[in-house]
C-alpha cells in the first residue's frame, strides 16, 4: 500500500531519519559495545526466548514479553500485517535472522538493538504517515483555508505533514532509544496501531491489536482503554438524537437538559474556549452517559474487553508491575529518582528539593506551561482576512464557472483546532498515567506528548487544481509558500539539539562509581 503522505514526501522523510538515526546507531555501538542499565536483563531474556525457552524469568524485569517474542517469534503478531506490513515484514526477518545468529553463536546487543532502529527509521514514520493526513484534514475542516477549500475542492500539502512526521520521530527522549535495546519504542509503535485501528473504526482489529500492545508495558492501558475509548464516546455522543444542537453560550442549565434529553454532549473550540466551557463539557458527558448507559457501554465494548483482560492480568499477577518491583513505596518520590545520579530527573529533584520553598516557587511555571499547552492545541489566530483569496482571482472551482473572488464571501472568523472534549480525555488519561506511577522518567510521557503533537494544528497550504491541472500563479505560489508553518522548523533545529547534547554527554561524558570502578555510567533519559 503506497504511504498516505506520498511517495516523494515518505521517501524524503526515511531518508533523512536514516542518515540521522544512523549516524546515532553507529556511534552507540561503536562506543558501547557491552549491554548498558536495562539492556542487560533485556539481552539475555531475549536470548532465552531465541531458544525457545519461555519459561526461565528474570524477575527483574518489570515488563511483559512483548519485546523478546517480537524479536524471536512473529506469529503471535500477525495481526500487525493487517495494520502496518512494514513492521510485519521486519520483525519476520528479525526473527529468522536471530535464530540463524544464535546457532552460529552471534547474537549481539547490536543486533538487538537493530529492532528499535528499524521501528524508528521505517515504520514509525510510515504509520504517522497514515495517521497525521486524516488527523489534519478533520482539523482544517474548520482551520484557514476551509472557505477556499470548500471552493476549490483543495487539498491539504504534504510536505508540512512530512516534516511533523520527521520532528515526531526526532522527539528526544524517543530518538535517543532508537539504538538501544529498550521497550520504549515497539511499545510506542503498538499504541500507534491501536490508535490507527481507532481511526479507522476496526474495532475487531483494535481490540487485537490493544492485546498485543499490552504484551509491551501495562501502562498502555491508559491509552489503548481510556484515551481512544473516552475519545470514541465523545465522537458518538457529539451527534446526540434528533440532530439537536446547542445555542450559541449556553447556560448550565441548558447543557444539563440538553445531554440528558437528547443524550448529546456539549462541546466548544479549544480557541474561543473559557474555564466554564470545559465545566459544561464535564458535565454534560457524564449526564448523557447516565441517560443513555446501555448506548454508551455498547460504544464503548471494545475497550471495556481491553480493561477486562488487563485487570484479569493484574489479578492473576497479585500487582500490574511483574517481577521484584510488586513492592510499593509509600513515598512521594521513588527512592530510586533520589539515589540514581545517571538519570536527569535525579537532578532535577535534586535542585528542587534542595530548598523548601523552590518547589512551590515553580509553580506558576507549571502552569503557564500547562495553559501554553492547552491553547496550542486551539490552533492559529481566527482572525482570517482571507488574503491568499485575493490573489487567487479566476482560479476555477471543479463543478462549474464560478471564479473566486474577494466579493464572493465576506472574511469570517472561524473556529479551529481541536475541541474542549479532546483536552478533556487527553488530560485525565495523562493525570491518571502519570499519578499512578510511583517512578518518574521523561520517558513515561512519550505517549501523552506524541498524542498532544499529533492533535496540534499547523498552518498548511492549500494545493488547487482546475480540472486536475495545477494552478500556475506566481502570487498564489508566494502567498501560499508564506503559510508554511516555520514553527516546524524551529521544532527540528531544538529536537536535534537537545539530541545532540544527550547523545554527546551519554557517549563521552561517562563516570565510575567507587563501588563500581571498572564500569563506565553514563546519562541517559
Amino acid at each position: 500500500m503506497l504511504p498516505s503522505l506520498g511517495v516523494g514526501v515518505f521517501t524524503a522523510v526515511t531518508l533523512c531519519l536514516f542518515v540521522i538515526v544512523s549516524t546515532w546507531f553507529r556511534l552507540v555501538n561503536n562506543i558501547v559495545h557491552d549491554p548498558y542499565l536495562d539492556e542487560v536483563f533485556h539481552y539475555h531474556q531475549a536470548k532465552l526466548f531465541l531458544q525457545n525457552n519461555f519459561h526461565e524469568w528474570n524477575p527483574k524485569i518489570t515488563t511483559p514479553a512483548g519485546l523478546y517474542v517480537l524479536q524471536s517469534d512473529p506469529t503471535p503478531f500477525q495481526i500487525l500485517k493487517y495494520i502496518s506490513n512494514l513492521w510485519y515484514i521486519l520483525t519476520y526477518v528479525h526473527a529468522n535472522l536471530g535464530r540463524i545468529l544464535l546457532a552460529s553463536g552471534t547474537v549481539t546487543v547490536t543486533w538487538l538493538r537493530r529492532l528499535n532502529y528499524d521501528i524508528g527509521v521505517f515504520c514509525l514514520p510510515y504509520l504517522l504517515g497514515e495517521i497525521l493526513p486524516q488527523l489534519a484534514d478533520d482539523l482544517d475542516k474548520n482551520y484557514a483555508f476551509a472557505y477556499l477549500r470548500s471552493k476549490t475542492k483543495g487539498r491539504l500539502a504534504k510536505t508540512p505533514l512530512g516534516h511533523t512526521v520527521l520532528n515526531i520521530c526526532l522527539f528526544p527522549p524517543l530518538f535517543f532509544f532508537y539504538a538501544l535495546y529498550y521497550t520504549d519504542v515497539s511499545s510506542t509503535l503498538s499504541v500507534l496501531c491501536v490508535y490507527y485501528c481507532y481511526l479507522q473504526g476496526h474495532r475487531r482489529s483494535l481490540v487485537v491489536a490493544g492485546l498485543v500492545s499490552l504484551w509491551f508495558r501495562q501502562t498502555n492501558i491508559f491509552w489503548i482503554a481510556i484515551f481512544t475509548g473516552g475519545l470514541e464516546l465523545v465522537r458518538s455522543l457529539k451527534k446526540g438524537r434528533c440532530g439537536f444542537e446547542y445555542a450559541a453560550s449556553p447556560t448550565f442549565a441548558d447543557v444539563i437538559l440538553g445531554s440528558w434529553r437528547y443524550t448529546c454532549i456539549y462541546d466548544e473550540s479549544v480557541h474561543q474556549a473559557l474555564f466554564a466551557a470545559y465545566v459544561k463539557s464535564a458535565v454534560s458527558i457524564a449526564v448523557a452517559i447516565l441517560s443513555g448507559p446501555w448506548a454508551a457501554l455498547t460504544i464503548i465494548m471494545p475497550y471495556l474487553i481491553l480493561l477486562i483482560a488487563f485487570g484479569s492480568f493484574v489479578i492473576w499477577n497479585g500487582g500490574v508491575v511483574l517481577g521484584l518491583a510488586i513492592v510499593h513505596y509509600n513515598t512521594i518520590v521513588h527512592p530510586f529518582t533520589l539515589a540514581d545520579n545517571r538519570h536527569y530527573m535525579f537532578y532535577i529533584f535534586r535542585i528542587l528539593l534542595s530548598q523548601r520553598s523552590l518547589k512551590y516557587l515553580v509553580v506558576p511555571v507549571y502552569g503557564y506551561c500547562a495553559w501554553a499547552a492547552i491553547a496550542a492545541l486551539g490552533g492559529l489566530e481566527s482572525t482570517q482576512d482571507f488574503s491568499t483569496q485575493k490573489n487567487l482571482d479566476g482560479v476555477v472551482a471543479k463543478e462549474g464557472e464560478h471564479s473566486l473572488k474577494t466579493s464572493d464571501e465576506p472574511a469570517k472568523s472561524t473556529p479551529q483546532g481541536n475541541r474542549v472534549t479532546f483536552v478533556l480525555v487527553w488530560l485525565f488519561t495523562t493525570t491518571f498515567c502519570l499519578v499512578t506511577a510511583p517512578l518518574v522518567e521523561p520517558r513515561y510521557s512519550i505517549l501523552a506528548w506524541l498524542f498532544w503533537r499529533l492533535q496540534l494544528p499547523i498552518s498548511q497550504p492549500v494545493i488547487f487544481s482546475q480540472k486536475g491541472h495545477s494552478v500556475r500563479n506566481n502570487h498564489a505560489i508566494a502567498s501560499l509558500d508564506n503559510t508554511y508553518d516555520h514553527r516546524l522548523i524551529i521544532e527540528t533545529a531544538w529536537f536535534m539539539l537537545i539530541n545532540v547534547v544527550t547523545g554527546y554527554l551519554f557517549l563521552y561524558k561517562g563516570f565510575e562509581w567507587p563501588q563500581e570502578p571498572a564500569n563506565v555510567q553514563r546519562f541517559m533519559w
